[in-house]
């Protein structure tokens, strides 16, 4: 008789092929989230590198966050990362970013969908370096 870690191995690899067979994208395969709402990739083409010229700071991209993300990250237990301020908002900055490429944040559910330059300000806010409000008028 197969002794039990060697059960349990042969059993993860079967059921990690049938996942992959059956999450594999076909022809069947239904659109994201974000290539229903973005189908050009606009989520992914907002600046990877800091763009020449002025540079967005916080007080530029406070407003949005507080609009369009604070129904969720705001409010304590529960609640996941807090981003009520810069020294918040910054210590989440690389998360914030990746999940804005994705198109993953805010979930389509959410109802308060950022536009395509909102999405873009954010991240290029966080390329450059997440400028606070005391660094306005700096380049």
């Amino acid at each position: 008789m197969p002794r039990p870690s060697a059960l349990f191995a042969a059993s993860f690899a079967t059921l990690a092929t049938v996942a992959a067979v059956a999450c594999s994208s076909g022809d069947d395969a239904k659109p994201t989230t974000a290539e229903l709402k973005y189908p050009t990739g606009e989520c992914g083409n907002a600046a990877r590198e800091c763009p020449d010229g002025p540079k967005p700071v916080f007080t530029d991209v406070f407003p949005i966050i507080q609009a369009k993300c604070n129904d969720c990250h705001v409010g304590g237990a529960g609640k996941p990362w807090q981003l009520d301020t810069y020294e918040n908002v910054a210590h989440w900055a690389t998360q914030v970013r990746a999940d804005l490429q994705r198109c993953t944040m805010p979930p389509a559910d959410a109802g308060n969908q950022l536009t395509t330059e909102e999405r873009k300000l954010l991240i290029t806010w966080v390329v450059c370096g997440t400028a606070g409000p005391v660094d306005a008028g700096t380049d």
